[in-house]
């Protein structure tokens, strides 16, 4: 089982939760230009004897402040101990801090690890694709679970006009053919049914992003594919979001 969750929290005061790695494809000295291959870049930088010969990732983490920092440390603790780490205090919140940036209504944590338990990330997904009326954002590098495109299809079925966007790797730029394919195969099905696809081109996109009706938001570590999804597979770590400005922001920025 991997532990597949991306955490950091510092001092009871600020968390990340997002999508990103600590990994080379990660260490820009300069940032990468989307509209340039990744594989051009990395040869150039490679001829020119530069730091840089790694591809660049697209990617990200969402930075928190308040309660739900001390819910981020209680999730990287249990996880902590379960492997053997030895016990420590959790961390209390800081809540008198100012947070910087946009305020929420709420924010729960969804979070899998290997048990008999139903996949709480999954359960929210479905959840939300059910309830949205108007708009459905999904970017993630790994989309073919069945059961989240059976009820992306449903729900497109039973309303029509809601706007459903789907964003996913292109092939050139995915390290693993076999997820390109699976996520492929069901294309046809999302483009007639009205589901807009859209591949990102020129660097590899690991964002696990999604919105619903610019209102709800889930941000965190799970790829849509059977690993992350199943009752047993690997931990996982994902945030739901109840905010407008926020949800609105993803659909805007990204």
């Amino acid at each position: 089982h991997v532990d597949h969750r991306k955490i950091v929290t510092i001092d009871g005061r600020v968390a990340y939760c997002g999508s990103a790695n600590f990994g080379a494809q990660y260490q820009y000295r300069r940032p990468f230009d989307p509209t340039k291959g990744a594989k051009d870049e990395a040869d150039a930088a490679r001829a020119a004897a530069e730091p840089e010969p790694w591809w660049k990732w697209h990617d990200g983490f969402v930075r928190f402040e308040g309660s739900i920092v001390r819910d981020l440390d209680k999730v990287f603790r249990e996880r902590w101990r379960l492997g053997g780490g030895a016990d420590f205090v959790p961390l209390e919140a800081d809540l008198a801090s100012s947070p910087r940036g946009v305020r929420v209504r709420s924010a729960r944590i969804l979070k899998n690890e290997p048990s008999s338990r139903p996949n709480e990330i999954r359960e929210v997904f479905v959840e939300r694709i059910l309830a949205a009326e108007r708009t459905i954002f999904i970017e993630n590098p790994f989309l073919y679970h069945p059961t989240i495109v059976e009820t992306l299809l449903a729900a497109k079925k039973a309303r029509p006009a809601l706007r459903v966007t789907l964003i996913v790797p292109a092939r050139d730029w995915n390290p693993n053919k076999f997820t390109q394919d699976a996520q492929q195969h069901h294309y046809a099905a999302y483009l007639k049914a009205g589901i807009d696809v859209f591949e990102y081109l020129n660097h590899f996109n690991h964002l696990k992003l999604a919105t619903f009706d610019e209102r709800w938001a889930i941000i965190g570590s799970a790829n849509l594919n059977f690993r992350s999804l199943e009752d047993d597979k690997d931990f996982e770590a994902c945030v739901l979001v109840d905010s407008d400005e926020f949800a609105r922001a993803i659909d805007r920025d990204v």
